[in-house]
This record gives C-alpha cells, structure tokens and sequence, in this order.
C-alpha cells in the first residue's frame, strides 16, 4: 500500500473570516489537535505548523478589526476624538467633530490655551451607548471634572458604513452654550489664564462642554477673586437664573487702600496746620465765644482708617471715615485779663469723593 499521507487529494478550505466582534473558541482547533492530524514526518508538522501560523494570524486580524470597529469607528468614535480635541485645545477640530452652531458672542474659549484649561481637570472618562435606533444613538460618557464626578450626553448619527461592517458616526449638531462674564466697573478680565476684553463690563462667552471655567481680574488699583463655573450640558436652561456665569466681585487693591489712606492722613496733617478755629475745607472747627490770645493749634489724634469699596457700577466710595482733632489754645477773659488753656477733643467725619484718574485715585474732600 502507498505511504501518502491521508490528506493528500484533499482540499483545506479557509472561508472568508467574518471580522465579527467575537468568534467561539470551540470552533477553533488547538495547535496539538492540527499537528496530531498528520503523520509525524517533517514536511506534515511543518505544514501543521503553517496552517496553525494562519490561523493565529487570522485571530490576531479579527481582534485588530475588532478594536478598529470599536474605537476608530461606531457611534463612540466620534464623540472620543471631541473629548481628545478639547482636552488638547484643537478648537477646530472640536467645531468640525461637534458640527455646532456658534451663538453671537465671545469665541475667545474657543481655542487653544482657554479650551485646554477648561479641560485640564477632566479624566476617568468612561463611554455607553444607549442605541435608538439603526441610525441614531445616545454616546455617555462618564467622568470626573473639577474633582466631581459627572456626565454628558452625546446624540450621534449613523452616516455611512464601511467594508460592509465598519459603521461611520456623527454627532449631532447642536449650539454651543455660554458662559456670561460680568466685570462691574472695568472692561477686562482674565478668564481661563487668558486676558480678554469684556465690553461694556457685560458678555457672553461660547464654550465646548464639559469644561471648567474660571474668570479673575487684577490691575493697580482693583482686584476680583477667582469665581468658578461647570459647563457639562449645552442647553442648561433658557433663563438668566440658569445659565453658567462669571460674576465678578471687585474690591480696591492694597495699593489702593495705602494711597487713600496715605491722602487722608495728608489732606487732615494740612488741616491741623492752618493757625485758626476753623479750618477751610476740612471737617473738623471750634465754636468758640471768647477771646483767643495768641496761636491755635491743632493735632490729629485719631486717623481715620480709610478704605473704600467699589459697586457693581463700579462707583468708589469712601469707608471708615471718622477720626478725632485736638485743639488747644490760650484764652483771654476780658472782665477779670486772666488767660486759660483750652484744650478739646474734637470728632469729626471726613467727607470725600474718591475719582479714578488713570491708574490712581484721588480723594476729593469736600
């Protein structure tokens, strides 16, 4: 009898691997199963040694197709290359990927250094798709901002499909929202380490979600604290209540508390030196009915501790403006020609206006 091996005549066909998201593992045959099928001779257990080569080749493509399919395509991909676009600053990219309208205001949050400060704090990103249909679907995805945990929702779009398997998705277009900046009394403010330009101390800023949003503002004569918003939705409600805002507080600087004290204290020390019981233009004088014999002095014994605060208007006003005089003179008495010492403590309250004149103020006492 021949010594051919059994196969001989025979055919092994491989069909057309379907790049499926799993295959059973039953349905493959181990390598020890392909080499006990052929006699033990070299050319048979090199050729079981190739057909087991081309079957782990052929694993390796359904899984590469399978993470292609999962992450490069379906309704996850697109909102994945949003989350990357914004987290990298690429404005543009995140405006083609989200295809969204741009409401009238700022763009300034738009791009580059703005956006990936908004991001910075974003990771633990996590997705899920709720399917609504063949074409449409709902892209979750779960993460932590700012040190919180939340969500956005994502509608996307079926708009193609490739090699019969690998599916094209869109997300949805919608309208960016914004984030409204207020600045009371100045023009500027510094939002997400960025300065922009405010006008009119009142403006709608566009921004991606989710973000974090911060605004602060500082000059030599006004400070505002950093304020804070969270955008994680693009429609967080058609009323002003609703909307995220930056509302910034202004309060004069330590360099302007020191000049108006500074002026005070200068404008109250010229006081004290004019030789007569009232003094013209300040706030403190003695009424007296008698007969002064010689010099009057004055001396400040209490300074006021000045500051100021600005309004939403951005109006300067004076604070703590009440202080103590001293006067002593000699008095005559014109029956008996004795002289007396007249020594008072006289309170009084300054009344001044305060003017922004560039960057100084200036206190105008009236």
């Amino acid at each position: 009898s021949s010594s051919r091996p059994y196969f001989a005549g025979t055919s092994l066909t491989f069909s057309a691997i379907t790049p499926a998201y799993s295959m059973p593992a039953a349905w493959l045959p181990t390598p020890y199963m392909l080499v006990s099928m052929f006699p033990r001779s070299p050319v048979n257990r090199a050729l079981a040694t190739f057909c087991v080569g081309l079957l782990a080749t052929a694993g390796l493509a359904v899984a590469a197709m399978a993470l292609i399919s999962h992450y490069a395509f379906g309704p996850t991909a697109p909102v994945r290359s949003y989350m990357q676009a914004i987290q990298n600053g690429d404005g543009g990219k995140a405006m083609d990927l989200m295809n969204a309208d741009v409401p009238d205001s700022n763009a300034a949050m738009l791009d580059g250094r703005s956006l990936s400060e908004a991001t910075r704090t974003l990771d633990h990103l996590r997705y899920s798709v709720h399917q609504e249909s063949e074409d449409s679907a709902v892209v979750t995805v779960e993460y932590r901002l700012n040190g919180a945990t939340s969500s956005t929702e994502f509608p996307v779009h079926r708009t193609g499909v490739h090699a019969g398997v690998l599916e094209d998705w869109s997300i949805d277009s919608r309208t960016l929202p914004t984030v409204k900046v207020s600045t009371p009394g100045v023009e500027t403010a510094t939002v997400n380490r960025q300065k922009v330009g405010v006008q009119g101390g009142d403006q709608d800023f566009a921004v991606f979600y989710p973000g974090v949003y911060t605004a602060e503002y500082t000059s030599s004569l006004v400070t505002a604290p950093e304020t804070t918003t969270t955008v994680t939705d693009p429609e967080p409600g058609h009323d002003d209540t609703n909307r995220p805002s930056l509302s910034l507080k202004p309060a004069p600087s330590q360099h302007a508390k020191d000049s108006i004290k500074s002026q005070v204290s200068g404008k109250l020390d010229e006081c004290a030196r004019q030789n007569t019981l009232y003094p013209k233009g300040c706030p403190f004088e003695y009424e007296f009915r008698g007969r002064v014999q010689g010099d009057v002095h004055w001396s400040i014994s209490e300074y006021p501790d000045s500051s100021a605060t600005v309004d939403q208007q951005g109006r300067w006003k004076l604070t703590n403006p009440k202080g103590k005089a001293q006067i002593e003179f000699q008095s005559l008495d014109l029956y008996t020609g004795k002289v007396s010492t007249v020594k008072k403590t006289v309170p009084f309250q300054l009344n001044a206006a305060l003017q922004v004149k560039g960057d100084q103020v200036v206190v105008n006492t009236h």
